[in-house]
């Protein structure tokens, strides 16, 4: 007779994590402690000069931000919180929380999400990586260089993770079939980085792309500036695709050269025959690649010629899910989007709040000004970038930093008369710049293969970063005041 088998039950409160799926930690314990503590403090600040209660602002806009990188509970809680604090505490009325949230990017990221889930719900973009393996089959360096190159034309259209989960999966069983073995093969090493790369580097070229990032940073950017600046689809593509288009293939050879492949590393190469045959398992292009692609270029060109930024994607995302002429299922819509995410982008907005309806941002902007005074339109937007692109690679939770610079860097633009639309603009595209150490969440959904560790190709993206950080700002400078970006204001 089998023993009966031990189940943990849950008592009054859920230490296990039975039902809430998060297991009580001691920070979890500490954390309202140390909320409670900071907020004290800061409001006995002596901070009154620049406006009423900014001290204990300073203490619930500090409990974020250790919320946001110590993570006692999901990054969703501690922005929920951000609201309910800056009503109950009397930073502001109700109507705040409401305009903000109201006006947030929610609608349109989670529209262009559905939208861009077409080419996972379709077999369109396993066609166009076979397409390029096909192409550069019996050229092995060609071959790496065109998985980089096809994740990052994908990456423009369609999310990040979207990209690296999908060509992760077609490159991995490319090289098994190869007989190259994980953890010991360059050629494997190189090829999942430089999907990665490229998907991080195609994904700065349209909002399409870094949807979720590039949204969140314009949220942000309209918050702290209550409104008053903001950036357009058109405005991020005229700078986004030819900084890209610049910079991607020299990006990816100084990837290839830096991490010492070489012909020789092929041990096996695979015949034409192989990729004709996954080619055609696939079968002819199908009616639903065929809508896709339509629906992607009306809704692109669409917005590129000034359509609005809610109002079209959301057309198109409903054109997306409708029978007959759709092409992604409904019930398997929510599987594409990501969802916490979006929910930090509907309540991120009242974190400028924060800041411009308490004086925080007239503290941190005479604490932060030194950094940045005497500096050029160039030099600033290069200085800000270098700072985004190092901590996005020290810092996990890199929506903390985005936040924090987007946050407090904007009023320290207009104090200097520049536009921050511009000078905002090369700092949204370089938050996606995670991809020199690659332990963002994003990026580890290919490491579990295990062809690559943390170390590999750190030097290469170091030097592609800082060729980024020089190359965006000087295209924003130039570009923008063609597109109603302005220098100065």
């Amino acid at each position: 007779m089998n023993a009966p088998e031990t189940k943990l039950r849950e008592g009054i409160l859920d230490w296990n994590g039975l039902t809430t799926g998060v297991k009580c930690k001691k920070k979890t314990i500490i954390m309202p402690f140390v909320i409670l503590a900071l907020m004290i403090g800061c409001s006995q600040l002596p901070l009154s000069a620049y406006g009423e209660k900014t001290g204990l602002a300073l203490g619930v806009f500090l409990s974020l931000i250790l919320c946001y990188l110590i993570q006692p509970w999901d990054m969703v809680v501690s922005t929920l919180m951000v609201p309910v604090a800056g009503f109950f505490l009397g930073f502001w009325e109700w109507n705040v929380i409401q305009t903000s949230t109201g006006t947030s990017s929610f609608v349109s990221m989670f529209t262009l999400s559905v939208v861009s889930a077409g080419a996972a719900t379709t077999p369109f973009g396993k066609r166009l990586a076979l397409i390029f393996l096909r192409k550069f089959y019996d050229k092995p360096i060609m071959m790496v260089f065109a998985v980089g190159l096809c994740s990052a034309l994908l990456s423009a259209f369609i999310s990040n993770t979207a990209v690296i989960i999908m060509m992760s999966g077609i490159v991995n069983g490319l090289l098994l079939t190869m007989g190259e073995k994980p953890g010991e093969s360059r050629v494997g090493r190189v090829m999942m980085v430089l999907i990665v790369t490229g998907s991080c580097l195609g994904g700065m070229a349209l909002i399409n792309g870094c949807s979720a990032s590039a949204l969140l940073g314009i949220g942000i950017l309209e918050s702290a500036t209550e409104g008053a600046y903001t950036i357009t689809y058109r405005q991020f593509a005229s700078v986004g695709v030819p900084s890209v288009l610049l910079t991607v293939v020299p990006c990816l050879a100084i990837y290839i050269k830096g991490m010492g492949l070489k012909k020789s590393d092929f041990k096996n190469t695979l015949p034409l025959e192989y990729y004709q045959n996954l080619y055609k398992e696939l079968g002819p292009m199908q009616g639903c690649e065929i809508r896709w692609l339509i629906l992607t270029a009306v809704m692109v060109v669409w917005l590129f010629l000034g359509g609005h930024s809610t109002a079209v994607p959301l057309t198109c995302a409903i054109i997306a899910v409708l029978p007959v002429i759709g092409c992604v299922p409904v019930k398997k819509m929510f599987e594409h989007v990501p969802m916490t995410i979006l929910f930090i982008i509907l309540f991120a907005g009242t974190i400028g709040s924060l800041l411009t309806k308490t004086g925080l941002s007239v503290l941190f902007t005479e604490l932060l000004s030194p950094i940045f005074t005497g500096l050029n339109p160039y030099l600033f937007i290069v200085v800000t970038c270098l700072i985004m692109a190092v901590l996005e690679n020290i810092c996990v939770t890199v929506n903390t930093i985005y936040v924090l610079i987007m946050t407090l860097v904007s009023p320290i633009c207009i104090t200097m008369g520049y536009n921050p639309s511009l000078m905002m603009l090369p700092v949204l595209m370089l938050h996606c710049t995670f991809f020199v150490l690659r332990l963002n969440v994003t990026v580890l959904v290919n490491k579990h293969y295990g062809w690559w560790e943390t170390k590999d190709g750190v030097i290469p993206g170091i030097i592609v970063v800082l060729i980024l950080c020089l190359v965006f700002p000087a295209v924003a400078l130039l570009v923008g005041p063609m597109v109603g970006l302005p220098i100065r204001i």
